[in-house]
C-alpha cells in the first residue's frame, strides 16, 4: 500500500474516532449522571413575582367598578394608582392606593400628574391622598417571600386558591 493510502485511512479513522467520542459525551449529557443529585428548579425572578401579584391585584381592582372612577364614563380596563407606583414601593401594591380606570384617563394621569393630584383629593378625599403620599415615603423593600405571600392571599381574595 502507498503512504498517501495509509495516511487517508489513518485520518479517516481518526475522524470517525472524533466523531463517536462525541456523541458519547452528548448521550451522556442527556443521561442523569449515578450519585449526583438533580439539579434543582430555579425559583422565579422577584420580577417575574412582582408582576405576578400585579396581574392578580389589577383583576380585584377592575371587578370594583365596570366605570372609571376617574371620568365615570369610560368602562374600566386598568388598575391606576392614586400616588404613583414609582413614588414608593410602600403604596405599590396597597389595595386603597389601587382604584379601577380606564385607559384613557390612565395614560392622562400619567403626563399630567400634577393636575391629577388634585382631582384625586376631589374624588377620594385630601385626608386618604396625604396619607398614602406620607405612607408612600416610608422605606420598604420588596422581598420575594412577601410577594409571594401577597399573591396567594390575592389568589383567595379571587377565590381561585
Amino acid at each position: 500500500m502507498s503512504d498517501h493510502l495509509i495516511d487517508f485511512q489513518a485520518k479517516r479513522e481518526a475522524a470517525a474516532l472524533r466523531k463517536a467520542k462525541r456523541e458519547i459525551k452528548r448521550l451522556e449529557l442527556r443521561m442523569p449522571r449515578m450519585g449526583k443529585k438533580p439539579k434543582r428548579k430555579k425559583s422565579p425572578t422577584l420580577s417575574k413575582l412582582k408582576k405576578l401579584l400585579w396581574v392578580h391585584i389589577s383583576l380585584i381592582v377592575r371587578s370594583w367598578s365596570s366605570v372609571c372612577l376617574a371620568c365615570g364614563v369610560n368602562p374600566t380596563n386598568c388598575a391606576a394608582h392614586i400616588v404613583p407606583s414609582n413614588d414608593g414601593a410602600a403604596t405599590r401594591f396597597f389595595l386603597p392606593n389601587l382604584y379601577p380606570c380606564c385607559i384613557a384617563c390612565n395614560k392622562s394621569e400619567y403626563h399630567q400628574r400634577g393636575s391629577w393630584v388634585y382631582k384625586h383629593r376631589e374624588i377620594f378625599g385630601a385626608d386618604l391622598v396625604d396619607c398614602l403620599y406620607a405612607m408612600s415615603e416610608t422605606p420598604f423593600q420588596l422581598k420575594k417571600h412577601w410577594v409571594l405571600e401577597q399573591t396567594e392571599r390575592m389568589k383567595k381574595l379571587r377565590g381561585i386558591a
